[in-house]
């Protein structure tokens, strides 16, 4: 009995756990989100990139691709142009492993709360109202 009340314990902190990841994550996620967005509406800044200046004067038909599109990527506190296309393939990247890794998370957040209802279900049975296995 001593077992089961420890093991539930152990799963409630690991609930709060893995809950406090997804949240992370989903944070994250909905970072990445606002980059893309960012990223975006950028692509109409034509202050920030030189050769949009250029083209102007020279005519529409010789407007650089999106392939020439540049962002800055901040890497610590420096920021650096990098080819937009680099930066949309890394958000992809990013967005890709968090929605794996969040689907991994919740998936195991639902067997610790599977176990620990089956447990709470033994251990009240067993004890009834002497045992309070609620988060106060």
């Amino acid at each position: 009995d001593l077992q089961e009340i420890c093991t539930f314990n152990r799963l409630l902190h690991e609930r709060n756990e893995l809950s406090a990841r997804i949240a992370v994550e989903e944070s994250e996620l909905q970072g990445l989100d606002d980059a893309e967005e960012e990223l975006m509406l950028g692509l109409g800044d034509d202050m920030e990139n030189p050769e949009t200046d250029a083209s102007e004067e020279r005519g529409a038909e010789d407007t650089p691709s999106d392939s020439l599109a540049t962002a800055e990527l901040r890497v610590g506190s420096a920021f650096f142009r990098v080819p937009q296309t680099f930066v949309e393939h890394q958000l992809t990247i990013r967005r890709s492993r968090l929605n794996d890794s969040l689907e991994t998370h919740r998936e195991q957040r639902a067997s610790v709360i599977r176990t620990m209802s089956e447990l709470k279900k033994r251990l009240y049975g067993k004890f009834g109202s002497a045992i309070n296995l609620e988060e106060s």
